[in-house]
């Protein structure tokens, strides 16, 4: 996506052409057209901003003009996990978790929550496949909390889940995740609740 130092970038060398072609042409620079430009391109700043953070969510411009899937809101998370217990040796039972994901047209944000710790993402991306579908892919810190860590120490670990259902209304995201300390596991992931 592009960004807003690179849109801001791509109008001024947008006006810089305008107006070295008027003078190599012949034609006389007016300072109203430089008002008339200012104008037009704050209008236009702003049109797109609000798009960003907010137009793009639109169920009107989702699947046509917006691809790209809308999953801000809460997620509840269901993680099985082949980490074992080191006191016990015994694997553990499935761990419900929440996504939270706060996402704009250019950026996402996932925070995970759990009984056991927090996560947070480091980098994530939305990646479209073939068959039109979409995952998302992200590298995270996971923090569990202080009683915890004398047997789970912070760490880091990528997930890759297909997102399920259709752009405007994803329903469920289904896939795996590994470790930097050894562990991988599956998880399945339901939408709770949505950001218009």
């Amino acid at each position: 996506m592009i960004s807003h130092g690179q849109l801001f970038a791509v109008v001024l060398v947008t006006i810089a052409a305008f107006l070295a072609l008027v003078s190599l042409t012949g034609g006389v620079v007016e300072m109203a057209w430089l008002r008339e430009v200012e104008f037009t391109v704050t209008a236009v700043g702003l049109a797109l901003a609000y798009f960003n953070l907010r137009g793009w969510r639109w169920r009107w411009l989702q699947g046509w003009f917006v691809k790209r899937p809308h999953l801000w809101g809460e997620w509840q998370i269901t993680l099985n996990s082949d980490w074992n217990d080191p006191r016990t040796g015994q694997g553990v039972e499935p761990i419900n978790a929440t996504f939270s994901i706060m996402q704009s047209y250019t950026t996402l944000h996932v925070r995970m929550m759990s009984s056991q710790s927090d996560g947070e993402l480091v980098c994530a991306s939305l990646l479209k496949k073939e068959d039109g579908g979409f995952r998302l892919v992200g590298t995270y810190r996971n923090e569990p909390h202080i009683m915890q860590r004398a047997t789970s120490p912070i760490h880091y670990g990528t997930f890759l889940m297909d997102i399920e259902g259709s752009s405007n209304a994803p329903t469920a995201m289904r896939g795996h995740y590994w470790t930097d300390r050894g562990t991988r596991g599956e998880m399945l992931a339901a939408r709770v609740g949505r950001t218009e």
